[in-house]
């Protein structure tokens, strides 16, 4: 038995965190197993031979049987990728989740910058305000967001 996990040969240090993990199995070597149902499954997938009374893999015998007799079925329902067309599938759509976390963050770290920006340009108008002795436009700045404007282009804030 083989693990076998997606990596990417551009960026080899990249993680994609996609979860998938291929196990693949010797089916050959199936007679080297003890007896019981892994044995049966790889002597199946070896040899295509239902074992005797295994109720479970003669439903999915017959269930190939079926899917294997119809070819429309099969072109559309089985589209059989190659290990590197789904690593870069996997790849891209890795990609996109990190770009769209990324403008979140982004987004987060941007709107916290403005409302810090916001309250020193307050903390200076009011300042700057009350030196020149207009504490009545201090309320009315902090009641009206356009005169607050204005008295910040006012001050050149």
């Amino acid at each position: 038995m083989s693990t076998l996990e997606v990596a990417c040969a551009e960026m080899p240090g990249f993680d994609c965190g996609h979860g998938f993990r291929w196990v693949i199995l010797d089916a050959s070597r199936w007679d080297s197993l003890e007896p019981g149902p892994m044995r049966r499954l790889l002597q199946f997938v070896a040899t295509g031979v239902v074992p005797r009374d295994d109720t479970l893999l003669s439903l999915v015998s017959d269930e190939m049987d079926a899917a294997n007799a119809d070819a429309a079925w099969k072109e559309e329902m089985m589209p059989f990728l190659t290990l590197e067309e789904d690593a870069k599938i996997q790849a891209r759509i890795s990609y996109e989740d990190g770009k769209a976390e990324g403008r979140v963050e982004g987004r987060v770290e941007g709107e916290a910058a403005g409302i810090e920006q916001g309250r020193r340009q307050m903390a200076s108008l009011v300042q700057r305000l009350m030196a020149d002795g207009r504490a009545d436009d201090v309320v009315r700045a902090a009641e009206s967001p356009e005169l607050c404007a204005r008295l910040c282009e006012e001050y050149g804030l």
